[in-house]
């Protein structure tokens, strides 16, 4: 957030906190109206751009602002930087996050980026969420190019953004044009904030013949 904007959400609180006592509010009401502010102006921007949002534009700058983050600059690096630079930010982010399904999920991601795809299998069956899982697993086999087994494990998946995404890969693999773009659309229209951010990055890197 720029420091400008900062200066002006502080400024505008304390000019509320000064006009509430002036006028006899008492101190409980104003803490309340004040934690509402600051989680209005400070909090919730953040939360509608990782979460909510549908502009791409948006969450870019938000990473770019926030590459200090490993996660989000991770999200950064699979759209701009290469893929060295992605397995370093993958390898520190495996160190760092030791919840089962994102450790496991990164631990696939990076040994998918080697093109080590059993050991991406390996990593992503141990993934406790279902959906996650098959997710994952399926798109390691797509990169693989095992179109007969990712077919069986999407169609494990609810219909979901991810089931579209997986869908929209896959005919791509197998040049169905028309069925690429059909799921794209759906993939997007029912995704927000960073993920959205990700598959369409990750579609436009689909080369259409």
């Amino acid at each position: 957030m720029r420091p400008i904007r900062l200066i002006l959400i502080y400024l505008g609180a304390f000019i509320s906190c000064s006009l509430f006592s002036t006028i006899g509010m008492q101190p409980m009401f104003i803490f309340i109206l004040l934690t509402f502010y600051l989680f209005l102006f400070l909090i919730f921007p953040s939360i509608h751009t990782v979460f909510l949002t549908k502009n791409s534009s948006k969450v870019e700058r938000f990473l770019q602002s926030n590459r200090e983050k490993l996660l989000f600059h991770y999200t950064y690096a699979l759209a701009h930087e290469s893929k060295e630079k992605q397995q370093l930010l993958l390898k520190m982010i495996v160190e760092k996050e030791q919840h089962p399904n994102d450790h496991f999920y990164f631990k696939s991601s990076l040994a998918l980026l080697s093109n080590e795809f059993d050991e991406a299998i390996e990593y992503a069956m141990q993934i406790p969420d279902e959906d996650l899982r098959h997710y994952t697993m399926a798109y390691v086999e797509i990169n693989r190019g095992n179109t007969p087994r990712a077919s069986i494990l999407l169609q494990r998946l609810p219909f979901s953004w991810r089931r579209s995404t997986l869908e929209a890969l896959l005919a791509f693999s197998e040049q169905k044009i028309d069925e690429f773009r059909e799921n794209t659309t759906a993939a997007l229209k029912n995704c927000r904030g960073i993920d959205r951010y990700t598959i369409d990055h990750l579609f436009n890197k689909c080369d259409i013949k």
